[in-house]
């Protein structure tokens, strides 16, 4: 038997709000990186989930130099519509900073939002801990960097573990590492296609993970 299936699956608190059985559907509002860098832009995406009812925003955090070879930083951009003359100096528009991230939590937790990011790199995960977030995320992409994974384990707070790419050894390997740490685990079928067709969508994969991590609730990343 798998470890961690059991009869009796746990609800997570996370932030004032809890995910599991007999719980509302539990809905986050990926705002990721389409406020362009523009802080009025993010606010304004943070107000508008908050309007149709959503129960957490997320964001996206990267240390560029972490993440990307220098030759692909320095790659130009040729598009009217580019936020800079570089790929590194469009990706550099699109990160915020510790300040305005929490000024981004203070907004949401105003409107009754979670609010949390997912760091793609250990630099970003050391300043998103100072930004007292409600839960973290760990991306598909970051899904075997068990660094990462660890960090954010310790951090004692929720975990989202999105699957995306990833084999069943793979997600054994990180939940078995997150679980060494910190049992407040919420795991997500993804399929790492944006946006995916309704016929790749492999919903039965979700049935599959209930079934194989059936201590905790499972979800969907699309």
């Amino acid at each position: 038997m798998n470890k961690n299936s059991t009869k009796n699956p746990r609800k997570i608190k996370v932030g004032k709000k809890f995910i599991g059985p007999e719980e509302p559907v539990f809905i986050i509002a990926e705002i990721g990186n389409n406020h362009n860098g523009d802080l009025n832009m993010a606010k304004k995406l943070i107000m508008e989930a908050a309007w149709i009812g959503a129960d957490a925003v997320k964001f996206q955090k990267r240390t560029l130099s972490e993440v990307f070879i220098q030759d692909m930083l320095s790659r130009p951009q040729t598009s009217s519509r580019a936020l800079g003359a570089t790929y590194g100096e469009y990706r550099q528009k699109l990160e915020f900073n510790e300040r305005q991230l929490k000024e981004l939590r203070k907004l949401a937790h105003s409107l009754g939002l979670i609010f949390f990011v997912a760091p793609f790199d250990l630099k970003s995960a050391a300043m998103l801990n100072n930004v007292r977030m409600d839960a973290w995320k760990i991306a598909s992409f970051d899904l075997t960097h068990m660094p990462l994974i660890e960090y954010i384990a310790q951090r004692k707070q929720p975990v989202f573990l999105s699957t995306g790419m990833a084999g069943e050894d793979e997600i054994d390997e990180a939940v078995n590492l997150i679980l060494k740490h910190n049992d407040q685990l919420i795991i997500n079928h993804c399929v790492s296609v944006y946006p995916t067709p309704d016929e790749d969508l492999n919903l039965g994969a979700v049935e599959t993970l209930i079934k194989k991590y059936s201590r905790f609730p499972i979800g969907y990343s699309g």
